[in-house]
Formats: C-alpha cells, sequence, structure tokens
C-alpha cells in the first residue's frame, strides 16, 4: 500500500537485522571466507555449512573457490539472492 509506505521512512527497514539475515548491505572482498547458510546444488558440493573462499566480485554472482577436503580448489559461481523479510 503506498500510502502506508510513506509513514515508514526508508531508513526503518534498512535498519533491520532479523535473526538469520546478514546485514542489508554485504560487502565481501576477495580472499575472504564465507559460509552458504542453504542448500543451492548438492551435487556439486553447495550445500549447507560448506565453506568457500571468495575469488571475484560479479555483478549477478559471486566467483568462489571450495575450500573442503574432496573438493579443494574446485571454482563455482554462486548468483546473488535477494532476501526478503515477508
Amino acid at each position: 500500500d503506498p500510502a502506508e509506505a510513506e509513514c515508514h521512512p526508508l531508513e526503518f527497514p534498512n535498519s533491520l537485522t532479523p535473526s538469520g539475515m546478514p546485514p542489508h548491505k554485504l560487502s565481501l572482498k576477495p580472499s575472504s571466507i564465507v559460509m552458504l547458510l542453504c542448500n543451492i546444488f548438492i551435487q556439486n558440493g553447495l550445500c549447507n555449512g560448506t565453506s568457500l573462499e571468495v575469488v571475484a566480485m560479479h555483478q549477478h554472482s559471486v566467483e568462489a573457490s571450495l575450500i573442503i577436503s574432496s573438493l579443494i580448489g574446485k571454482r563455482v559461481l554462486i548468483p546473488k539472492i535477494k532476501l526478503f523479510l515477508f
């Protein structure tokens, strides 16, 4: 509802960080270590709890390298997924 949206400043939803959700704007740099929080492609090792090293940031994806024992060094592209609160 547009009328209701005018009652709340844009800063309010941007300030929310519900439990289990990352910050509103997540900044990653190459060589950062990240962990997946959901199953994306289990057959390629992209499942909940998998650790990866960020290789490069692209406009719509993150290029990362797996750092687990059986798949060390395998590069994968992870799409940027928009998270919605509602």
